[in-house]
């Protein structure tokens, strides 16, 4: 009987190594399955987005240099450019005067940031 009692102990004591093992291993694949998808995040949506903004830094560039050259221009008093940007400017300020100041449905939907 004691044997038995044995046994059952040697049995007991192995079950639970298995289980810390199994523990161990599931643990393990979690870092890899979360290390695996941070590289994913990273290749499919950090690059491209770091790109992007890259590009829109340049095209604004480009875009403040025109702004700045658009008083030496010959064609500055009635520049359509010039006129567009200084009413939209306009039409911006006088926007968030006559509106509070929280963000309602029609601002989003007019394309204004």
């Amino acid at each position: 009987m004691w044997t038995d009692n044995k046994k059952y102990i040697q049995e007991v004591e192995k079950l639970k190594t298995d289980v810390q093992l199994a523990k161990a291993n599931t643990r393990s694949n979690e870092l890899d399955n979360v290390k695996k998808a941070m590289g994913i995040l990273m290749d499919e949506v950090v690059e491209p987005l770091k790109l992007e903004i890259n590009a829109i830094r340049k095209e604004l560039s480009k875009f403040r240099r025109v702004v700045e050259k658009a008083n030496s221009c010959c064609l500055a008093v009635d520049c359509p450019v010039r006129r567009e940007l200084q009413y939209s400017e306009k039409r911006e300020q006088q926007r968030s005067r006559d509106s509070p100041r929280e963000c309602s449905d029609s601002d989003t939907d007019s394309g204004v940031p």
